[in-house]
């Protein structure tokens, strides 16, 4: 339990830390970009699988990270088969070290 606490932890912290690069290199001025602060788009997105429901009523499905090999929970708009080649993004990550890090994706097809 506290591994895959630390694990959630550790990879929020990934994508809070990708989000702020991601605005660095943005198409703005500002190229000595150290604080996270920029124009850029905040994050990008990751090829992924969707690998099966969670809940279909609600949208929720389980999406696997291919580049970095992480399975998560994800908000998905509309149907999706088990197998589909999707794009994820982070929308909204909050690093939480009580176990409860808070973890918004989008989910597009190709």
């Amino acid at each position: 339990m506290v591994t895959r606490d630390v694990e959630n932890y550790w990879l929020a912290r990934f994508f809070v830390e990708d989000q702020a690069r991601a605005k660095c290199r943005g198409e703005s001025s500002t190229s000595h970009c150290i604080d996270g602060s920029g124009d850029g788009d905040a994050g990008h997105y990751y090829s992924g699988t969707f690998l099966d429901w969670v809940n279909l009523e609600n949208g929720v499905g389980v999406v696997l990270f291919e580049d970095l090999g992480v399975e998560k929970i994800a908000s998905i708009p509309y149907p999706m088969t088990p197998g589909q080649k999707i794009r994820i993004k982070a929308i909204d990550i909050q690093p939480r070290l009580d176990g409860n890090s808070i973890f918004v994706f989008e989910a597009k097809t190709y």
